[in-house]
């Protein structure tokens, strides 16, 4: 069996953070996704559940802060290639997101940004090669 995994984060905006996943070129499951939540597609087992404050704080248990649910995570997606990995992030910093950092080394490349939300999150590009020589 296939697991499926789905990560849900609060959003602002879902306009806006619709616009800017579509701009790096991330598409949409309209089965689940509507005016409080956008189920975007990561793989064939992995989507993003990017739902709004108030629709993401009627899961917490009664009292809750979206604060108190935890503490912040970066989300890496694997990519092709350095190249589509810059591309990436620059994308995402002409659409609103922030570049935060680069990391290059024992094979592998990643680009950092915080999305508009201020989520973190990572394009990394693994070369096994370069590992295994390292």
């Amino acid at each position: 069996m296939t697991r499926l995994t789905f990560m849900n984060l609060p959003v602002r905006d879902i306009g806006a953070t619709h616009a800017f996943w579509a701009s790096l070129g991330f598409s949409f499951n309209p089965e689940f996704s509507d005016e409080k939540a956008l189920c975007m597609i990561v793989s064939d087992a992995s989507f993003v559940m990017l739902l709004e404050d108030s629709f993401f704080r009627s899961f917490l248990p009664e009292g809750d802060s979206i604060a108190a649910a935890g503490s912040e995570l970066i989300t890496a997606v694997s990519v092709g290639s350095r190249q589509e990995a810059d591309t990436l992030a620059e994308t995402a910093s002409a659409a609103g997101g922030r570049a935060v950092s680069t990391m290059d080394e024992s094979g592998m490349y990643s680009r950092m940004i915080a999305d508009p939300d201020g989520h973190l999150w990572e394009f990394l590009h693994m070369d096994m090669g370069a590992a295994d020589a390292s």
